[in-house]
């Protein structure tokens, strides 16, 4: 299997990737490198061993004993879950999200909150808020009626008895350096703003996913090895769990932050957007498209790079 990837690495247009457990995948990482070095680049994806009961790095049958041979075996079928989750199989089904206003919107089983796709605590959490909202005097939101009318409008019929409309709140002049609290976020804040002083107008870009979403370690180092490859200078906010730790550690490739030096900035933990969204050398957003993001990104004028830049309103709706 290695030496096909490897010829079909050689064909243009093709990117072979192996799946493999840690263990196997470091049996054929010389013969990947020595492909990558001769211009054929193999991928490597891995899971884990399931467990069968092997000793750690136990994970094939030249290295199990022959009398606990069937456990490879057993594991091989463990394994069919692991590899369904990596090719996302089911979820690649396109469905067409209904009763919404404007231009039908089509997305895939994959893009789904996981809460719609099995009943779980936030499922309850939505069905609670729903009847609050619509049994309460109204409901406060953050947007503005010019930005999204149709959903502002469906916003009222559908989840709430009535509905205004304040937005953008990041008008207000409270987007200071200091907003977050604490003697630390004010450091990174200044920190931020210094290092932003020294660019040019309109040169970076700010990479911020906000504190809610959790990524790998290996899907950090994609978005590394994305910021290195573009050239431009940027600003890269990574969030750190409750604990003060990093959100994964051993994330940054070998030599990375040499290489960026001086055209890029890493800040781990806090980083106050509003002001940052509002500097002159900030020129566009790398953003998940959270409901506050998107609003202070539309406030300070600046432009959005995302997965997918759907209405503020039109979430909820879609929720219910």
């Amino acid at each position: 299997m290695v030496d096909l990837a490897c010829l079909f690495a050689a064909r243009p247009g093709l990117e072979p990737t192996l799946v493999l457990t840690p263990a196997n995948a470091a049996l054929v990482r010389p013969t990947l490198d020595r492909s990558a070095a001769a211009g054929r680049p193999v991928g490597l994806l891995l899971f884990p061993f399931p467990s069968v009961g092997l000793p750690d790095g136990v994970e094939n049958l030249a290295t199990a004993p022959a009398s606990e041979s069937w456990r490879v075996y057993k594991a091989v079928d463990l394994a069919q879950t692991a590899h369904d989750e990596i090719l996302h199989i089911q979820e690649r089904q396109v469905v067409a999200v209904p009763d919404l206003p404007g231009r039908p919107i089509e997305i895939t089983r994959a893009e789904l909150p996981e809460f719609l796709l099995e009943h779980n605590h936030m499922s309850d959490t939505w069905d609670r808020m729903k009847e609050a909202q619509l049994t309460c005097h109204g409901v406060v939101a953050n947007t503005f009626y010019g930005f999204e009318p149709e959903y502002c409008d469906d916003y009222r019929r559908v989840d709430a008895r009535q509905a205004w409309f304040v937005g953008p709140v990041a008008l207000a002049s409270c987007g200071g350096v200091e907003r977050g609290g604490g003697t630390a976020a004010k450091e990174d804040g200044d920190r931020c703003m210094a290092w932003l002083d020294t660019r040019e107008e309109g040169s970076v870009l700010f990479v911020c996913f906000g504190s809610w979403c959790h990524f790998t370690a290996a899907q950090l180092r994609e978005m590394a090895a994305g910021l290195e490859a573009s050239g431009q200078p940027f600003l890269w906010a990574v969030r750190k769990d409750g604990d003060g730790s990093e959100e994964e550690s051993n994330w940054i490739p070998e030599g990375w932050e040499d290489r960026v030096a001086g055209r890029g900035l890493v800040v781990r933990g806090f980083a106050p957007q509003v002001a940052i969204l509002g500097h002159r050398a900030v020129r566009a957003f790398l953003s998940h498209c959270g409901w506050n993001s998107v609003l202070e990104a539309v406030t300070a004028g600046k432009p959005m790079l995302t997965p997918a830049l759907i209405p503020l309103i039109q979430l909820t709706c879609w929720f219910h």
